[in-house]
């Protein structure tokens, strides 16, 4: 995953704390184009955070890597939330047309993270020795592991390629 540098969109609310009753999105702030530089930032912004929990030289435990996997993307996260239930809710032309631009990067990068065998290598690590863990850090270890699994992290490299191409034509 190559982690990119993409500049914050200026005046997008998106890419903002929303200061709004249990941080709800600020749609009378949001415009239709706000949305694609939002996800493009923010997918940049994601993949700097894999990029580093990949490339941490300390072993991995769960702090450094579940966690991070788990904290990682939430920009992504809130951005893809307000744009989806909006597509679903109250569609409109352009916002089938940010879609269809979005949904291709939005594959790729979960499949990069899935598929990346560094990254499954870590979080395999911390899987096979957890250490001593609360219910809740077991809870998310497990789910995390297997969101890997169940995303083709164990595949061959050549089935790896088949289901990148299947999850991109879907």
């Amino acid at each position: 995953m190559n982690a990119q540098n993409v500049e914050k969109p200026v005046n997008n609310p998106l890419v903002e704390p929303w200061d709004t009753p249990y941080q709800t999105p600020p749609f009378e702030q949001i415009n239709e184009e706000h949305y694609l530089p939002a996800f493009q930032y923010a997918l940049a912004q994601g993949k700097q955070e894999i990029y580093r929990i990949k490339a941490a030289k300390a072993l991995p435990t769960f702090e450094n890597t579940i966690a991070a996997l788990d904290r990682s993307g939430q920009l992504l996260s809130k951005i893809s939330g307000a744009f989806f239930n909006l597509l679903e809710a109250n569609t409109s032309p352009q916002m089938q047309e940010i879609a269809q631009a979005i949904s291709p990067a939005l594959t790729a990068y979960a499949n990069d993270i899935h598929l990346d065998p560094a990254l499954f290598a870590r979080v395999k690590a911390v899987h096979d020795n957890p250490g001593d863990l609360t219910k809740e850090q077991q809870m998310l270890l497990d789910e995390t592991y297997k969101a890997f699994v169940r995303s083709g992290a164990n595949l061959s490299d050549s089935d790896k390629e088949k289901f990148r191409e299947y999850s991109m034509r879907l």
